[in-house]
């Protein structure tokens, strides 16, 4: 469900006609719900599979909804896991006496669209996506923010992939690479040091999100040692990149590599060790 919340093409199946939703705090939740009739506010918590919030109020023509000026009331999503599925309980304060009842009809039809919308999905048709996590250190003779800004910055990632890229730099901004092949959203970005991103190929279950996770510290072999995990992926695709894993890495070490070591390359530490593993704790890991 989560992705239905942050992600303006999976909420357009459900909510809303047009979208410009910045899934970190602080960012901008602007949603054209009908024509005319614009709900605008900020997105205050964003916790991935557990909690989404965001203010809310009313750019329209209706004078009784533009009472309720943008950020004026709160809406708060939260999930929580049942033995079958998910409960989402959505509550919504500080609005005026006069527009509960409208505000509630309207939650209830569109929170009904959601769940028809689930329910057409594979995974809540009760199948469960096996997954697998990737492990994997990789030695550069490269700075950590030199790695950080290889994978952030759009056109050194085109360097890298040989494939179109498109990248946000903050938080809550959306990526995409490999061409169009590959999208999400920007979780965690601390230069240098961490990037998380929720992660996601074309082809998979459309609500689906893996977590992938890079690390990057200096090392007295070189001059970072990088640290990727990807977590909760597909178990099919999570052998294709593991394989695949490993040029890309090279591919990534021989940009950064200084002139005059043309004939050295990155070592990686060990192979990738694949397990089962839950993303639910990334961000404190």
């Amino acid at each position: 469900m989560f992705g239905f919340l942050v992600d303006p093409s999976l909420m357009a199946e459900w909510f809303g006609i047009s979208h410009i939703l910045e899934a970190r705090p602080g960012g901008t939740f602007r949603v054209e719900v009908s024509q005319g009739n614009v709900a605008i506010g900020v997105f205050t918590e964003v916790t991935p599979y557990r909690r989404v919030a965001f203010t809310w109020g009313w750019e329209s023509a209706d004078a009784a909804l533009a009472e309720l000026k943008p950020g004026a009331s709160r809406v708060e999503n939260d999930f929580h896991p049942q033995d079958v599925g998910s409960l989402l309980r959505l509550t919504h304060t500080g609005l005026p006496k006069k527009l509960e009842n409208i505000h509630a009809e309207r939650w209830a039809l569109y929170l009904g669209r959601l769940e028809v919308r689930l329910r057409e999905s594979t995974h809540a048709r009760g199948q469960r996506m096996q997954t697998k996590t990737i492990r994997q250190t990789v030695i550069f003779k490269a700075t950590p923010i030199e790695v950080y800004h290889m994978l952030m910055d759009s056109r050194k990632h085109r360097s890298l992939s040989g494939e179109e890229a498109k990248i946000s730099t903050k938080v809550g901004g959306a990526f995409t690479a490999w061409g169009s092949h590959i999208s999400g959203i920007n979780l965690v970005l601390k230069p240098g040091e961490r990037i998380v991103q929720a992660w996601r190929a074309t082809g998979w279950w459309p609500d689906y999100y893996s977590i992938a996770i890079l690390s990057c510290r200096g090392s007295a072999r070189a001059r970072s040692c990088a640290s990727r995990r990807s977590a909760c992926l597909p178990t099919a695709i999570a052998v294709i990149i593991a394989d695949g894993l490993r040029p890309t890495g090279r591919r990534c070490e021989r940009s950064l590599r200084p002139a005059g070591s043309a004939n050295e390359l990155g070592r990686e530490s060990k192979p990738t060790r694949l397990s089962a593993s839950s993303a639910d704790s990334f961000a404190a890991r």
